[in-house]
């Protein structure tokens, strides 16, 4: 698959990830098949669910704020909400912790699979986040091939099982777009400085 053609399947996972009604974390991932895209899917509750909100709030604990520096107290409450108090502004804290019901993307993705007529044997996976070790398992047990994640976590358990299940897994960097267009870029450049002649300090010919 050729650079640019990974770059535009990992932009059309971005997008569906903004389908997600998660505030926390959007995730996004298709199934790709001979040039095509057979599933898509995005992280959120189940059909027909009674509720679309994804986290449930956690507010911090007056041992929370007497236990932790200040650093670790925002690294675990990192959402921020202003409120009037007596006049003042003051700021609320809290944390968001995804709800048991919530389903990755790609349970979406191979989920749809299994009712439709395409198969995910020799398929492809975008996903904007690295897999978690469950959803891993599922994309073995579904028969894709290789799998390209955009945003990385420190917990490695998924990748590395699929790595050992023979599936290759690979990080698509931010810029590759940006590598290919400065490639094209500088190719248009020589070639028009070959039509006017002389001597290119940049490729050394005549």
């Amino acid at each position: 698959m050729k650079p640019s053609e990974i770059q535009a399947h990992m932009d059309v996972a971005l997008r569906y990830a903004e389908e997600s009604q998660a505030v926390r974390s959007k995730v996004g991932a298709i199934v790709v098949k001979d040039g095509k895209v057979i599933s898509i899917g995005w992280n959120g509750t189940p059909t027909g669910w009674h509720s679309n909100i994804c986290e449930d709030r956690v507010d911090p604990t007056p041992d929370d704020y007497r236990r932790m520096s200040r650093e670790e107290f925002e690294a675990a409450f990192p959402y921020v909400k202003e409120r009037s108090y007596d006049a003042e502004e003051a700021e609320v804290r809290y944390a968001l912790v995804t709800k048991p019901e919530v389903i990755h993307a790609e349970r979406n993705a191979i989920a749809k699979l299994a009712s439709s007529h395409e198969s995910g044997k020799d398929a492809v996976m975008f996903i904007t986040h690295q897999p978690c070790f469950e959803c891993a398992k599922e994309i073995k047990q579904v028969g894709i091939k290789e799998v390209f994640y955009f945003h990385p976590y420190r917990i490695k358990d998924g990748v590395n099982f699929l790595r050992e299940c023979g599936i290759p897994v690979r990080r698509v960097e931010k810029d590759i777009l940006g590598q290919i267009e400065r490639t094209r870029a500088t190719l248009a450049a020589l070639q028009q400085m070959h039509q006017q002649g002389g001597y290119h300090e940049e490729c050394g010919c005549a």
